[in-house]
């Protein structure tokens, strides 16, 4: 089993990783190939999990999405292992993986130590993430892109216009929570 970088083997496992996600979150694939489409050793970066199956192809078992959220933090999302060989340890190795990239692109950047955190939304596995030292914290403003090219104080502004999306606890819909990890 391998981590790779989506961006560097993109045509070898496109179609598959779009298949994957697209069991959890159905999307049109060309929506979906699009957003993928935009991984690179920056942000966003797409990793992807493989391993060799019985006739020796490479085959696609999980992916994750690292974002840079603009001011707040990094955010992680799509996080999916395929299904029928969940609780396997693949989940586990796909996000230290998506952390080992985090760190290396803080360093290369320069991240400053009050921006190193990463923060994702979950629905069902709280439990999951917490054993992986993530805690619950409020939600994270974050539209990918969009915020990435904005600076914190166009943010900011934007919040207040609109509001937070929850001021409840960090629940945004129920059964949906916030988690980040500080590095």
């Amino acid at each position: 089993m391998k981590a790779l970088k989506l961006h560097e083997h993109f045509e070898q496992f496109i179609d598959e990783v779009c298949e994957l996600i697209n069991e959890e979150w159905p999307r049109s694939k060309e929506i979906r190939k699009s957003m993928l489409a935009s991984s690179s050793d920056n942000l966003p970066c797409s990793i992807i999990v493989v391993d060799t199956n019985e006739e020796g192809k490479n085959v696609v078992l999980g992916h994750a999405r690292i974002l840079d959220s603009g001011s707040q933090n990094f955010v992680l999302e799509t996080v999916v292992v395929k299904r029928g060989i969940r609780g396997k340890g693949i989940g586990s190795f796909l996000m230290s993986s998506s952390e080992q990239f985090l760190v290396e692109y803080f360093k290369r950047q320069n991240v400053p130590s009050e921006k190193r955190v990463l923060s994702l939304k979950t629905h069902t596995a709280e439990e999951f993430y917490a054993k992986l030292n993530f805690s619950l914290c409020e939600p994270v403003l974050s539209a990918g892109k969009v915020t990435s090219n904005l600076g914190g104080e166009a943010l900011q502004k934007l919040s207040q216009l609109f509001g937070t999306p929850n001021t409840n606890a960090n629940k945004l819909n129920p059964g949906e929570v916030w988690m980040n990890k500080h590095f």
